[in-house]
């Protein structure tokens, strides 16, 4: 053989090489990615135990009988709370003493008032009428409750939702740690049948599709600084990130950052702009979540 025919040679093996490992190189930067969205089994763990809101507290033993799939868990929900802006479609009319229950906090306040309203097991339906009057959050807060009592790692999150009548419509939904399938799945419990109806939901809340519910860090980035509704997308901003420190905070409750104008505080600017770079990522940033809240006491929930 020649020395060019050598050389030929040389070059075609080196081709073929190149050739043969360019997808294994491929694969194997594609797993690398697919394993880092995977949360840490420390992030797993902190979502699987209760916060002080969703602790159930002494009705712990009422959870014994809860059923084991999300759908069937949502049912549940569904069955003991009633929202207070939908009673009519239901056919109850509220007095204003049943209106206070929409502030219960505490799952454990929330299971008390159930039981009182109706002896019956949890599983069981309640009538509308002898429904805990409630609202997003604690449909959100109840779900949450249900999952990690289950042993699931669950978390509340605040956001908008473009389902509604109202496009972008401020609402709390929960999420869950789907192990088959590797992902955060959205469930939105309050979408029971006569809301699903009124609404035209084409969608399982069970599994609520992208683009669907936005968290509040991606509503952020889209509202126009200068609009009316630039002060809600901060605070419930912030809601989210407590939310994610398991503070599930309410409705109304808000923080001291609230009234710093970060316009002309570069440092609080950064500082937001990091909060929702940090809570709308696809990536585990747990540790990152909870040394911002913790390090900055004007982003601690104040509640009223």
């Amino acid at each position: 053989m020649t020395i060019n025919g050598k050389c030929r040679l040389v070059f075609v093996l080196l081709l073929l090489s190149l050739l043969l490992i360019l997808p294994l190189c491929k694969k194997e930067k594609q797993a690398n990615v697919i394993q880092s969205l995977n949360p840490e089994p420390a992030t797993l763990e902190f979502y699987k135990e209760h916060s002080v809101i969703t602790n159930p507290g002494r009705y712990t033993y009422l959870y014994k009988t809860l059923p084991e799939t999300v759908p069937q868990l949502s049912q549940v929900v569904q069955g003991l709370l009633l929202h207070e802006f939908h009673t009519n479609r239901y056919g109850v009319n509220l007095s204003e003493q049943r209106k206070k229950e929409a502030r219960l906090r505490e799952v454990e306040n929330i299971i008390q008032r159930a039981m009182e309203l109706s002896e019956k097991p949890l599983i069981q339906p309640r009538n509308p009428e002898n429904r805990v009057i409630s609202n997003c959050r604690d449909y959100a807060v109840l779900m949450c409750s249900f999952l990690r009592d289950k042993g699931i790692s669950a978390r509340v999150r605040v956001g908008y939702a473009i389902y509604f009548e109202e496009l972008h419509q401020y609402h709390w939904i929960c999420e869950y740690w789907n192990q088959e399938k590797s992902e955060w799945v959205q469930v939105d419990a309050q979408l029971d049948d006569v809301q699903k109806r009124y609404y035209e939901i084409d969608f399982d809340p069970f599994n609520v599709p992208s683009g669907k519910f936005l968290y509040a860090g991606e509503e952020f980035e889209i509202v126009n600084k200068d609009s009316d509704d630039f002060y809600s997308v901060k605070r419930s901003l912030i809601q989210d990130l407590a939310a994610l420190n398991k503070i599930e905070a309410e409705l109304w409750d808000t923080a001291s950052f609230m009234d710093i104008d970060e316009h002309q505080n570069s440092e609080m600017s950064n500082l937001l702009h990091r909060i929702v770079e940090i809570t709308t990522s696809p990536y585990d940033r747990l540790p990152e979540l909870r040394t911002i809240y913790e390090n900055h006491s004007e982003l601690r929930i104040l509640t009223n």
